[in-house]
């Protein structure tokens, strides 16, 4: 009877195993997890544009009247959503457009001298200052 001589290298057979079965499927997952990542990064800028254009359009954007109050208030609070967003999520938005934003809702509806803000009085200004967020 013969016997076969085990002259088989251990540890290119696990090495190959590694390259062969467990990188591919850890690089996968590694992939996976930064899509994920910059899919809900994407979702969240959305989320967030649809909130502020669903304070700002129907407040300045339907050509009704509207009171004094409802404005302040419109401007409130998208100021307090995009300061919230800013705090949370620090790296998500554009910094230079969020800044223009909250100086123009910092600055309310009337200028020193007691006229409309011009910001205000066009309102494509800043809907395209929150699709550029």
């Amino acid at each position: 009877m013969s016997y076969i001589i085990n002259d088989i290298l251990w540890w290119k057979i696990s090495l190959l195993g590694f390259f062969n079965g467990w990188l591919p499927g850890f690089l996968t997952f590694l992939l996976g997890l930064l899509l994920s990542r910059m899919s809900s990064h994407r979702k969240l800028k959305n989320n967030l544009k649809e909130t502020i254009l669903s304070f700002f359009i129907p407040t300045f954007n339907l050509g009704r009247e509207i009171s004094e109050h409802q404005i302040q208030q419109a401007l409130t609070e998208l100021r307090i959503t995009i300061s919230t967003y800013r705090q949370i999520y620090p790296r998500i938005l554009n910094n230079q457009a969020a800044e223009q934003l909250n100086a123009i809702f910092t600055k309310g509806l009337y200028e020193k001298n007691g006229d409309i803000s011009e910001e205000l009085r066009n309102p494509q200004l800043i809907i395209n200052l929150i699709k550029s967020l």
